[in-house]
């Protein structure tokens, strides 16, 4: 499967002195082990790619608080399999939590906005290993849309940037 990029989207010029990066220590959950899709490492990407300084004096530090990854066993939602006890489905709950705050040294003013991203991923017990990595890629992909749709909210009409 191919990687996320993040090339479409092009960098977000800024008007601050820095964009930091901080990985908490929630970042580093263990995600299940059939769960493919490097999303620590995707979140770093994407906010080192989309968010550029471009002049200005505070500092936006983007801190990725919590990532979750949560595997439960669905039954089946059709009546006989589920009786039979076949046809069960994957279920991927994940959750990432991003506070973006907005710091100016030398008038110590500080800003902070906190929001969370969500998205279930369901995949067939049955599904093959391609089929598996695909359906988790896209549900990413969709819940980096999420992300995204809100952090430009929070910039653009909160932090005025």
């Amino acid at each position: 499967m191919p990687g996320m990029t993040f090339n479409h989207l092009g960098p977000m010029k800024l008007k601050v002195a820095e964009v930091l990066h901080a990985e908490s220590m929630a970042a580093n959950n263990a995600f299940p082990i059939d769960f493919s899709v490097p999303l620590d490492d995707y979140l770093k990407l994407y906010i080192n790619r989309r968010f550029q300084p471009f002049g200005g004096t505070e500092t936006l530090t983007i801190t990725a608080e919590d990532v979750q990854v949560v595997h439960t066993l669905k039954d089946s939602e059709s009546g006989m399999a589920n009786f039979i006890g076949v046809a069960k489905v994957d279920s991927y709950a994940v959750t990432v939590v991003i506070n973006m705050s907005l710091e100016d040294k030398h008038t110590g003013s500080l800003r902070g906005r906190r929001f969370t991203a969500k998205r279930v991923i369901n995949v067939s017990e049955h599904a093959s290993i391609a089929e598996r990595e695909k359906r988790q890629m896209e549900g990413i992909e969709a819940l980096f849309a999420n992300i995204d749709a809100s952090a430009l909210e929070i910039l653009k009409n909160q932090y005025d940037l």
